[in-house]
């Protein structure tokens, strides 16, 4: 019996200083958790936003040759998007943080490259339709936003 004691003893004198260590490390490893949680919103808002871009851009360009938002609008597509991170739990300020974050600057430079990747005149309708409507018949996700109409 003395001997389970002692144990017991050694385990308690030993359990104060691990958890005393225990509590800052609960806090970096929820504090990192919150940091990946929000740089996947991050990563996923500036994916959105690039191929948005790049479909506005396009529906823009080629609304006459019958390509248009597969929900109607710009608005209505982000709109579905936003509901969408809200029901993964992340509130309106994040979501408008992590859109804030992203400049007009940085949708023309993903659209230039995203052109001239494919060697397509951001110039030429008929170019740019054709590069949709490839697009579209592959089911890209920068496809999905657009639809004949």
């Amino acid at each position: 019996m003395i001997d389970v004691s002692g144990r017991l003893m050694g385990a308690m004198v030993l359990s104060a200083p691990l958890a005393a260590c225990a509590a800052p490390m609960a806090v970096g490893v929820a504090s990192e958790l919150e940091r990946n949680r929000l740089e996947a919103l991050d990563r996923s808002t500036l994916v959105y936003a690039r191929d948005a871009g790049i479909a506005a851009f396009m529906v823009g360009r080629c609304s006459g040759a019958g390509i248009g938002f597969s929900l109607g609008t710009s608005r209505e597509m982000n709109l579905r998007f936003f509901d969408e991170w809200e029901r993964r739990g992340y509130t309106a300020d994040e979501i408008n943080a992590a859109a804030a974050r992203i400049s007009e600057g940085d949708i023309e430079k993903f659209r230039q490259s995203y052109f001239g990747m494919r060697g397509v005149d951001p110039t030429d309708t008929r170019a740019i339709c054709d590069l949709a409507r490839s697009e579209m018949d592959q089911r890209t996700t920068l496809g999905r936003m657009m639809r004949e109409i």
